[in-house]
């Protein structure tokens, strides 16, 4: 799937076009087109790349696109949720997930994206 990310930020575009093999579509709209099969694993590497915001447009194949702001990680309260999976405040937060969390994990996120979505329409 083709995605567009636009990293809010000129001199950030070269360096996710360079890492994810993208393509820079403007310099002054600060957009780049990455081609992923899976978009969680494209979040987590802009996450990565880019401390600021970064906005994910994803692209269907009829060349419309979907906008997905999926700056989901700001509606977590990391310290609660660790708490509910591990009994532990401190041992899971977005920059670290045990693997067993993962799916539960990725379930939320699609589920307050799904809900955001809705808000939305």
């Amino acid at each position: 799937m083709e995605y567009i990310i636009n990293t809010f930020d000129k001199h950030s575009i070269y360096e996710v076009a360079f890492k994810l093999n993208g393509q820079i579509i403007s310099e002054n709209e600060t957009l780049v087109i990455v081609n992923s099969d899976d978009e969680f694993i494209l979040y987590q590497e802009l996450e990565k790349i880019l401390d600021g915001d970064f906005r994910i447009t994803e692209t269907d194949e009829k060349g419309y696109t979907l906008e997905l702001d999926l700056k989901i990680d700001k509606l977590i309260n990391w310290g609660e949720l660790s708490r509910i999976l591990s009994g532990s405040r401190t041992a899971v937060s977005k920059n670290r997930t045990p693997k067993k969390h993962n799916d539960n994990i990725q379930s939320l996120k699609w589920k307050l994206e799904d809900w955001v979505k809705s808000l939305r329409s």
